[in-house]
């Protein structure tokens, strides 16, 4: 901008630090909101106790891997790897998400899952 001087400069200056003052105002405001029904933050509490944080999440690990979904989950990758066809990671997550078997945390799966839960239960491609 050639015709920038000191006053249009000043001008656009004092208009950012509004809009910075407006966003901050926003994103209090719905933040209080949000913390009328709901706890922010990790629900694990990583930063009160580290080691309760990771025992809790080592158990419910363990009792997604007892539930009723891993073992469909696992029954079908065992169905397709015994079947004799060479299957891929992507194929397979393909056929999970098609029979609605939810991860852990209840998403769909990419290939990383499979090939981590594959490894885990000692099966090979």
């Amino acid at each position: 901008m050639p015709e920038l001087n000191t006053l249009t400069f000043g001008i656009f200056a004092v208009m950012a630090q509004y809009e910075r003052e407006l966003i901050s105002a926003r994103t209090s405001r719905t933040l209080q909101e949000i913390r009328k029904t709901k706890k922010l933050g990790n629900p694990l509490g990583w930063s009160a106790n580290l080691e309760t944080a990771l025992e809790t999440k080592k158990r419910i690990r363990n009792e997604w891997l007892l539930s009723d979904d891993i073992k469909k989950a696992m029954s079908l990758i065992t169905l397709l790897l015994a079947n004799g066809k060479k299957m891929t990671l992507h194929e397979i997550c393909r056929k999970l998400n098609y029979h609605s078997i939810p991860t852990q945390r209840g998403k769909k799966w990419n290939p990383i899952q499979v090939k981590r839960l594959l490894k885990q239960n000692d099966l090979n491609l």
